[in-house]
């Protein structure tokens, strides 16, 4: 049996024990998290219709993909003293040519604090 401390008047007639159990505020929801396939449909979204404003976007979200074994690199390749990485989808998604952005480790942090920007307030 459950009681509340202000309804406690004490142990029933032939109860074997009892205790007290104090149960925590519920704790407060941690950051969501971006579910892999989702990010991947986006993705795909963007490789299908490039511009050159988003290429930055598609190179930072594959790399994370990656990170996230979603995708995964085939190789890399060079055309025009241009680099590109090789990908392909761990669920049988076709092959990815992302063209190397030669980004900074603070121009990758910023594009990947805007992407969760932008997918946490389209998931809310």
């Amino acid at each position: 049996m459950d009681f509340s401390a202000e309804a406690w008047t004490g142990p029933p007639e032939g109860a074997v024990g009892e205790w007290k159990l104090n149960v925590p505020e519920a704790a407060a929801a941690g950051p969501k998290k971006i579910d892999p396939d989702a990010l991947m449909q986006y993705f795909e979204q963007l490789y299908e219709t490039p511009n050159q404003v988003q290429e930055k976007f598609l190179y930072v979200l594959a790399l994370f993909l990656v990170q996230k074994r979603r995708l995964k690199l085939e190789g890399s390749r060079s055309e025009d003293q241009t680099s590109y990485l090789q990908l392909s989808g761990t669920h049988g998604e076709g092959n990815f040519d992302i063209r190397d952005q030669n980004l900074e480790e603070a121009e990758i942090e910023a594009l990947q604090q805007q992407l969760n920007t932008q997918f946490l307030e389209e998931w809310e």
